[in-house]
Parts: structure tokens; sequence; C-alpha cells
């Protein structure tokens, strides 16, 4: 069970992305219900690129990066910060493995809601559904962009060391 201080955080940060904000306060305040707080300590990876998406992550405190895997090894695409930045949303919508790996930079308390949570609000709420699936494709599609730069770039520096 979250403290109350931990329960008004999440209530403004829920708030403030996006696409819930087609959510009633008393939504919210349930969705708020069905979250736990794990904390992480520097360098502990919180999800690996591949694995299931099982969790919806909201950063309370700390910093944490995202990696993903190209053709030339672990590349460092974004850092979030906990002011409520989030991740772990495209498995959740699509059902497929993790595309990143996220490791906390430094001590983090980060929210977490369940997969089967998640999945009963969204079936709730057709509207939420589709504005969380657009959502999630355009970070699908902002990782994929950035893979292939990381990937494209590391090839011409490659060809640098050729010639």
């Amino acid at each position: 069970m979250l403290s109350v201080e931990d329960t008004l955080w999440l209530l403004r940060a829920l708030k403030k992305i996006g696409f819930f904000s087609i959510l009633t306060v008393d939504e919210i305040k349930k969705l708020v219900s069905y979250f736990i707080k794990k904390e992480y300590d520097k360098n502990d990876i919180i999800i690996r690129q591949g694995d299931p998406g099982d969790f919806f992550f909201i950063i309370g405190t700390g910093t944490v990066s995202v990696w993903i895997e190209t053709e030339n090894g672990k590349e460092k695409i974004a850092t979030l910060t906990g002011n409520g930045d989030y991740f772990g949303e495209i498995s959740l919508i699509t059902g497929k493995p993790r595309n990143a790996t996220v490791i906390a930079d430094e001590h983090c308390e980060i929210f977490l809601l369940y997969r089967s949570e998640f999945e009963k609000l969204l079936n709730s709420q057709p509207e939420l559904k589709e504005k969380f699936s657009k959502t999630a494709i355009k970070r699908i599609e902002e990782t994929d962009t950035l893979r292939k730069i990381k990937t494209n770039r590391s090839k011409k520096n490659n060809n640098k060391f050729k010639e």
C-alpha cells in the first residue's frame, strides 16, 4: 500500500501523462490504488530488452538510462528522470517483448502497474486504449528510428577506419 504522500504524488503525475487525461478523478484514484512502489539501486537492471512486458513504470525519484541493442552492440538512447517520466507502455499494448533495457543511473523509487490491472483499465476505456496505442506506436517509431541512426552511424565510422 502506498503512503499518502506517494498517492498524492502519483495522482499528480498521472494527470500530466497525456493518455490518462481522459480519466475522471475517481478513475485516476482507482488506478493509483493498483500501483506498487519499488526501489532500485544504481546499476540495477529494471527491464531487459527481449523480456516479457508485465509492468508499466512511472519514475518517482532518480534517473534511469534507456539502452537498445543494435547490430553494433548496446547504445544509450535516452535518460529519464523522476519528474514523472514513464516507460514500459509499448510491451503492454503490443504484447511483444521489451524493446529496450532500462538501467538505474542512481537510487530510484519507481511506481509499477501490473499488466493485468492495466488491461482492465484499457478494456473499460476504449478511448484510453486508442490514445495509449497511439502513444505506444509513436514511441516504437522513435526507438526504431534511433536504432537505425545508431547502426548507420556505427557502420559509417567502421568504414572510415577501413579506408
